[in-house]
């Protein structure tokens, strides 16, 4: 009895030891599977450069397999690239607050100024950087309802300006008040009747004082003479543009371009107008750069008249049509 009791304990005891080595035969295949399966998500975590969930993929695989030397390397090099991403986090991270604090002193300043374009230009550089910046947000609100256009005595405050020159004979002056107020309203009334009346008359002094200067002797001179003069005058102008003396270019072009329409020769027709051209596009960015100047010398009318006319010159300057505008406005903050 005692033998087949001993016997039974054997046999229950020794097949337990079996199942005990099979069954961890059976999770030792599992895990081998699920670290390979953790090891794929790994990878593909590092190809899309997501750190954080490659770090947590590796973290399960050494859970499963604590001595596997593949994720101890791998997880060596996540923890290095995160703690380079964050230092590189971290500096323009200080970058940007520096950039956030130099545009919030500059807003603020034309803000308690009540120039209120350029603070505004400041506050959307501060929502560039952090779009939800509260109190920028709040500026900006405040400022929109504030901005509008010139209003009627601004303008009609340039408009007497205007006819001030206008009447001394001062025309081109005077085209540029024209011209500040046709920019603020072109609605206003006869307007452009002034302006055309400005055009006309600094046309018609032009070809005065360019006819008494040459007319009496162009007329008699031969077509030779004409062009030996023409091309003296053209060669002038060239050593003008060579100088950066675009101003003094401009009429000796334009003196040229009278030349030969008068004497209908045509030799340097299409060179004369590339050289006006040039010469007024020059004098335009002049003009926008002594502009800037007496802009950031508080000298804002000064720079207004300026602008508008590197405008003039050069209807293609968009950055002075961008200044005028902006101006304008910050004129119309003051009144």
């Amino acid at each position: 009895m005692n033998l087949n009791r001993f016997v039974l304990l054997f046999f229950l005891i020794w097949f337990g030891y079996m199942f005990f080595i099979s069954d961890r035969g059976l999770y030792a295949v599992d895990f081998s599977k699920k670290i390979e399966e953790y090891f794929v998500k790994l990878d593909k975590a590092l190809l899309k450069n997501n750190l954080v969930k490659a770090k947590e993929y590796c973290s399960k695989i050494l859970l499963l397999d604590s001595n596997n030397s593949v994720a101890k390397e791998k997880m060596l090099t996540i923890i290095e690239r995160i703690e380079g991403q964050q230092q590189i986090d971290d500096a323009n991270r200080k970058k940007y607050q520096k950039g956030k604090k130099v545009y919030w002193i500059k807003a603020i300043k034309y803000f308690n100024k009540g120039d209120f374009v350029f603070a505004k230009d400041e506050f959307k550089k501060i929502l560039e950087i952090d779009p939800t910046d509260a109190k920028a947000l709040k500026y900006l609100e405040f400022i929109n309802k504030k901005i509008d256009k010139v209003n009627s005595l601004q303008t009609y405050d340039i408009f007497k300006q205007g006819l001030n020159e206008f009447n001394e004979g001062n025309y081109e002056k005077a085209l540029s008040y024209f011209n500040a107020v046709y920019l603020a309203d072109p609605s206003k009334e006869d307007i452009q009747n002034y302006i055309d009346k400005c055009n006309y008359k600094i046309n018609e002094v032009n070809r005065t004082l360019l006819y008494r200067a040459s007319s009496s002797r162009i007329k008699t001179i031969s077509n030779k003479k004409i062009k030996e003069e023409m091309e003296e005058v053209y060669n002038m102008g060239l050593e003008q543009i060579a100088d950066k003396d675009y101003k003094t270019a401009l009429e000796t072009f334009n003196k040229l371009k009278l030349m030969a329409n008068m004497n209908k020769v045509y030799i340097y027709d299409e060179q004369i107008d590339n050289y006006i051209r040039l010469s007024k596009e020059e004098i335009s960015k002049q003009l926008y750069e002594e502009g800037e100047k007496l802009e950031m010398e508080e000298q804002l009318q000064k720079a207004y008249v300026k602008y508008e006319l590197a405008a003039k010159y050069n209807p293609l300057n968009k950055k002075a049509k961008s200044k005028l505008e902006k101006l304008k406005t910050v004129f119309s903050q003051k009144i």
